[in-house]
């Protein structure tokens, strides 16, 4: 039981941490970044260039779903406006 309890403790202390493709990346393009980052804590001045270009992507990302829903309402349109041309040319209306 006691031989248990040594594993969980080994385990919790040593964390769950996992690698990412970002991890990698910033360790392969700066390794002393990528440490200043991940063990020091330190993040880097860019902070305001990274809000904007958050920013920059949400106002991008409101864009296309506004262009979906005008493709969408646009694509719904057609299909009335066919309906209602082949109704008028046989006659229902």
């Amino acid at each position: 039981m006691d031989h248990q309890s040594s594993d969980h403790d080994a385990v919790s202390s040593f964390g769950a941490h996992y690698v990412r493709a970002s991890d990698i990346g910033a360790f392969i393009y700066c390794q002393r970044s990528w440490w200043l980052m991940r063990i020091v804590g330190l993040e880097p001045d860019a902070l305001l260039r990274r809000q904007r270009g958050t920013r920059a992507h949400q106002h991008h990302a409101w864009w296309v779903w506004m262009m979906q829903m005008l493709r969408i309402i646009s694509v719904l349109c057609s299909v009335v406006a066919g309906i209602a041309a082949t109704g008028l040319w046989l006659g229902w209306w």
